[in-house]
């Protein structure tokens, strides 16, 4: 039977990677689905630095520097919310290159 992906688990392995680093770390390792996690919390980091993002241009609160792109300050955060969704599709893309890469070669 195969492990299907579970929140909870994917719940403690998100605690224990700050309170138990080296014994969340080989369980994960060991864990069939460890890749799947890996991705999640890639999509899961995304999605909560977007809303925090998105929170700070619905306050009205603007960069401290000015924005490198000629983009207004007061819609910065705006647009932000979508630079940083597609960085983390990037950082998916890069990982998987990485993995499948090196594999063509064995």
């Amino acid at each position: 039977m195969k492990a299907k992906f579970s929140t909870r688990r994917f719940m403690k392995y998100a605690c224990g990677t700050v309170i138990q680093p080296t014994k969340t770390f080989s369980k994960i390792l060991q864990d069939e689905k460890k890749l799947n996690y890996g991705f999640a919390v890639i999509i899961t980091y995304s999605l909560l630095y977007s809303g925090l993002i998105y929170a700070l241009f619905l306050k009205g609160i603007q960069p401290t520097l000015e924005p490198f792109l000629k983009i207004a300050a007061e819609k910065y955060y705006f647009w932000e919310t979508f630079f940083r969704s597609s960085n983390s599709y990037y950082e998916l893309g890069i990982i998987q290159w990485s993995y499948s890469n090196p594999c063509r070669f064995i």
